[in-house]
C-alpha cells in the first residue's frame, strides 16, 4: 500500500503542465478542431518559453496555420518566430524552409496573400467536396490572379489532379501549358516531366519524348538523374510496344488457326457455324470459373478486372474454336489436341500481355514475380 501511495505521490510531483497541455493540444487536433489546437499551442509557447515543447508548439501551431487553418501570414510568423527565439532547435531548419516555401507562394511583399489563402481552402476542402468543383474553384482562382506568383505550382496541382484520377489525357494538356505559359518557373521542368508521363500513360512515345527532351536540368544533379530516368522509362516503354504488336499478330494468327482448323475439319461454313453450337464441355467448364474470377477481380486490384476479363474471354473464346475444331475430326486426334493446345496457350499469352500492357499491370506483375506477393 505504501509503495502504492509513493508511487503516486512521485507522479505528482514530476508531473509536467506544459506537456499535458501540449498532449491535449494533439488530441485536439486528432478531432480536428485545428483552430482551438492551434490557439492553445501558441499560448503555451508564451506562456513557458524556456520550455523544451515551445518550439514544437509553435512549429505545429505554424503548420496547422498553414494546412488546415488558410493563414498563411499567421503561418509565415510562426515559422520566423521560432528561426528567431529558437535557432538551435529541432524545428528551426524545418521552420526555415517551410517560410521559404511560403515566401515564394505569397512574395515577399506578400502580394499573394489572398490568393494562397484561397487556394489553401481549396486543398483543404477538396476531400469533402465534389472534385470538379475544385477544379473549377481553382481554375477561377487561376483568372483572377494570373501574375500571382505561386500561380505555376497551382497549375502543376491541378494537372497531378487529373493524373491521379487516370484523365491523362487533360494532365498532359495542363502540364504541358504550365510549361508553355511559365517559361521562366522553377516548375516548367516539373510541367514537363508530368507532361511526358502522361504522354506515355497514353502510349503516345514520340509525344512522350519531345517533352523529355526538353528537359533543362540546368547543372542540377537530381534533375539530370531524372532526365535520365525519364529517358531509360522511354526506351522501356518502345521495347513494350514493340513486344505488343509481337504478341497481338501471334494471338490473331492463333485465333485465325484454329477457326481455319474448324473450317477444315467441316469444309462447309455453315456446318463450321453449326459445329460451335452447342458449346463444347471446355467452354461449359470454363465460362462459370472465368466468370467468378472476373467477378472477383474488380474486388483487388485496380485495372485487375477489366484485364483478368479480358484474358478470361480470349481463353473462352480459345476453348470454344479449339473445342469445336477437335470435336468435328474425331478421326484425325492423335496430333491435333497437341497442336490445339500450344496454339490456344499462345493466343492466352499474348492476350495476357496485352491485357498487363493496357491496364498498367505489367510492372505490378513484375515486382511481384521478383519480390513475391508480400511487396
Amino acid at each position: 500500500m505504501k509503495l502504492i501511495v509513493a508511487a503516486a505521490l512521485l507522479r505528482l510531483v514530476l508531473a509536467d503542465p506544459i506537456e499535458d497541455r501540449f498532449n491535449d493540444a494533439a488530441n485536439q487536433i486528432g478531432e480536428e478542431k485545428y483552430a482551438a489546437a492551434a490557439a492553445a499551442l501558441e499560448a503555451l509557447a508564451a506562456e513557458a518559453p524556456e520550455h523544451r515543447l515551445a518550439p514544437e508548439a509553435l512549429f505545429t501551431a505554424a503548420e496547422l496555420r498553414e494546412e488546415h487553418l488558410a493563414d498563411p501570414a499567421a503561418a509565415l510568423a510562426l515559422y520566423k518566430k521560432i528561426q528567431a527565439a529558437y535557432p538551435d532547435s529541432r524545428p528551426a531548419l524545418a521552420a526555415a524552409r517551410r517560410a521559404a516555401a511560403i515566401d515564394k507562394q505569397i512574395g515577399h511583399d506578400q502580394e499573394g496573400l489572398e490568393a494562397q489563402r484561397r487556394f489553401t481552402e481549396i486543398r483543404e476542402g477538396f476531400p469533402g467536396r465534389p472534385e470538379a468543383e475544385s477544379i473549377a474553384m481553382t481554375e477561377a482562382l487561376l483568372r483572377e490572379f494570373p501574375g500571382w506568383v505561386g500561380a505555376p505550382s497551382v497549375a502543376l496541382w491541378l494537372a497531378e489532379v487529373d493524373l491521379r484520377a487516370g484523365r491523362f489525357e487533360s494532365a498532359m494538356r495542363r502540364y504541358a501549358a504550365v510549361a508553355e505559359r511559365y517559361p521562366d518557373s522553377e516548375a516548367r521542368f516539373d510541367a514537363l516531366l508530368g507532361a511526358g508521363d502522361a504522354a506515355l500513360r497514353l502510349g503516345r512515345t514520340g509525344e512522350a519524348e519531345g517533352f523529355y527532351r526538353m528537359l533543362e536540368p540546368a547543372g542540377d544533379p537530381s534533375r539530370e538523374t531524372l532526365k535520365r530516368e525519364a529517358l531509360g522509362q522511354l526506351e522501356r516503354a518502345r521495347g513494350r510496344q514493340r513486344l505488343a504488336w509481337f504478341a497481338g499478330i501471334l494471338a490473331l494468327a492463333g485465333i485465325l488457326a484454329l477457326a481455319g482448323s474448324l473450317a477444315l475439319a467441316t469444309r462447309s461454313a455453315r456446318l463450321a457455324a453449326g459445329a460451335l453450337w452447342p458449346p463444347p464441355m471446355e467452354v461449359v467448364y470454363l465460362a462459370p470459373v472465368a466468370a467468378v474470377l472476373s467477378a472477383a477481380a474488380f474486388t483487388g486490384y485496380a485495372g485487375l478486372g477489366p484485364a483478368v476479363t479480358c484474358i478470361s474471354l480470349a481463353g473462352i473464346a480459345t476453348a470454344w474454336l479449339s473445342g469445336a475444331g477437335l470435336a468435328a475430326r474425331p478421326g484425325r486426334r492423335a496430333v491435333a489436341p497437341l497442336v490445339h493446345a500450344l496454339v490456344a496457350a499462345i493466343v492466352v499469352l499474348g492476350v495476357t500481355y496485352l491485357a498487363l500492357l493496357r491496364f498498367q499491370l505489367l510492372d505490378a506483375v513484375l515486382e511481384t514475380l521478383r519480390y513475391g506477393p508480400e511487396r
